[in-house]
């Protein structure tokens, strides 16, 4: 499916014809179609159905350009590399089938998912539970693909994702061996530890890896300049932490009209579409900006808002948010360098990497990688004064990462590339039975969930009860963790949510579809 749309996408807009670029442009364009038809409509199996025979539709046009491009997507690789590629996927597949291990998947991912399977898009969702109101498109890909109406436990979009990263690898290991590339499968444990939920994570991972490789070792033409640009703003599209990487393109387009034009129609289709959604979930076109109130009744409360991030914000400075919440932003930082655990040794990482870069070759030789240093500096200061989580400077540590192993396998003449895939397919067999997040033993791994995959959410014992406030009936998880929904019926949230943000969900009429307003707890 994603293949299909894909080679539509390379024909119409005149991009690159790389495999691994087409399966990217599939996976670009299908979260813009399923985003575009949940406006209307639910993503149920009425829109699979559709889907498929647009596909099909589409499939006989192109029936030549599908053929060619399946009969190569192998013909390059030895018979060595299908057999490691098809073990990777071996361990792709287990650690996908898994519990979710991810935190915001038992918050908002479920149910994000799940209100785009059962109603599409709905005005006010955010005043249901706050954290809705970061409704991602990479959710909105997932909920085109997990077949609700047959099973919940195929969450596994991230799965498919990596698998085409791999690919990506392999392909131009036997095309352009690349030692910089192989390095990079080393940090392949980091992505497993983002594919048993959809975390917007991993596409920023991967899409950025391959954007990294392209733009520093490459001749970037026209279609290639085209792609990546389309990349870029994808990933905006699905997670605005990377929106200082849009300085890339300043060194990406060129003053060539067609590329100007693409750039601006492309950019316009996905900005009103991302606009459009933000009105509809929280009421305001910029979120999390609150600039532009139009004042809709269904918007969430700027209370609420605004309370929510200043708690995100904290998080990345504090394991305790009332301390953080103490601090000036000086003592902050200083509280954030001390972190322990693995917060801190990402942490430390990162202004390790930061300070030894700029004396590695790479970056004495390559203009073009002395660019994206800057970029990603600014980057992370950008990432250090807003909400600094590990898991968002990941992108720089694991270029960084690769470059400074790079220049020291470099220096001392090592080029082995079979040890270094031999150590990376180690150290992700380690990390199934060893939970690197919480630096324990991986207690829920289950080799039985290949044949039968684990459902969506760690909190299957979990007693729903059915309660009401005002007309808003819903079923609260009774959960320690306010934020926490699991898998419940719709609407699903903890009571306490309400208390806490001194607002509570109404529906605006009798049909939920209509949405929800929010109305403060002491007006009743």
């Amino acid at each position: 499916m994603i293949s299909v749309t894909g080679i539509v996408a390379k024909k119409s807009l005149k991009l690159t014809d790389d495999p691994t670029f087409i399966l990217l442009y599939g996976i670009i364009f299908q979260t813009l179609f399923i985003g575009t038809f949940a406006f209307f409509y639910k993503i149920g199996s009425h829109f699979f159905i559709t889907n498929c025979c647009l596909v099909v539709f589409a499939s006989f046009f192109i029936r030549n350009e599908l053929k060619l491009f399946i009969s190569s997507l192998f013909t390059t690789f030895s018979l060595k590399s299908k057999v490691i590629f098809s073990l990777f996927i071996v361990l792709v597949a287990l650690e996908s089938a898994q519990i979710p291990s991810i935190f915001d998947n038992e918050t908002y991912y479920i149910q994000t998912i799940k209100w785009i399977n059962e109603f599409g898009y709905i005005n006010g969702i955010a005043n249901v539970h706050p954290f809705l109101a970061q409704y991602s498109f990479w959710h909105v890909f997932q909920s085109g693909f997990n077949f609700s109406f047959i099973s919940d436990s195929f969450n596994d979009v991230n799965g498919l994702l990596l698998i085409i990263g791999i690919y990506y690898f392999f392909q131009k290991y036997n095309t352009q061996p690349n030692l910089y590339l192989t390095v990079n499968s080393l940090f392949l444990v980091v992505y497993f530890q983002f594919i048993d939920a959809p975390s917007p994570d991993l596409p920023v991972l991967v899409f950025l890896s391959i954007f990294f490789n392209e733009f520093i070792f490459n001749y970037l033409d026209t279609r290639k300049r085209k792609s990546l640009f389309l990349f870029l703003i994808f990933l905006v599209f699905i997670k605005l932490t990377i929106v200082p990487l849009l300085l890339l393109l300043y060194f990406i387009l060129d003053k060539e009209k067609k590329i100007i034009v693409f750039a601006i129609c492309t950019g316009f289709i996905f900005g009103i579409t991302w606009i459009i959604k933000n009105l509809i979930i929280t009421g305001y076109p910029l979120f999390p900006l609150s600039l532009f109130d139009f004042n809709f009744d269904w918007k969430l409360p700027i209370e609420s808002m605004n309370y929510m991030y200043k708690n995100i914000n904290n998080l990345g400075y504090a394991e305790n948010v009332s301390i953080a919440h103490d601090y000036s932003l000086l003592e902050k930082l200083n509280f954030w360098i001390h972190l322990k655990g693995i917060n801190g040794f990402f942490n430390s990482s990162i202004i390790i990497l930061l300070f030894l870069t700029p004396f590695t070759k790479l970056y004495k030789s390559i203009k073009k990688f002395k660019i994206l240093y800057f970029v990603l500096l600014i980057h992370f200061v950008f990432l250090l004064v807003t909400s600094p989580q590990y898991r968002f400077f990941l992108p720089t540590i694991i270029c960084l990462g690769t470059v400074l192993i790079y220049d020291v396998l470099m220096r001392i003449n090592f080029s082995n590339k079979a040890i270094i895939i031999s150590l990376s397919i180690l150290l992700i067999n380690f990390s199934l039975f060893f939970d690197l997040k919480n630096i324990s033993i991986n207690e829920k791994f289950n080799i039985n969930c290949v044949i039968y995959p684990s459902s969506n959410s760690k909190h299957n014992s979990s007693r729903f009860k059915e309660k009401s406030i005002g007309n808003f009936k819903f079923y609260d998880p009774n959960l320690p963790n306010l934020y926490k929904t699991s898998n419940g019926k719709l609407p699903c949230v903890n009571k306490k949510l309400f208390e806490f943000y001194t607002f509570y969900p109404q529906q605006r009429t009798s049909n939920i579809k209509d949405g929800f307003y929010a109305k403060k707890i002491e007006d009743d």
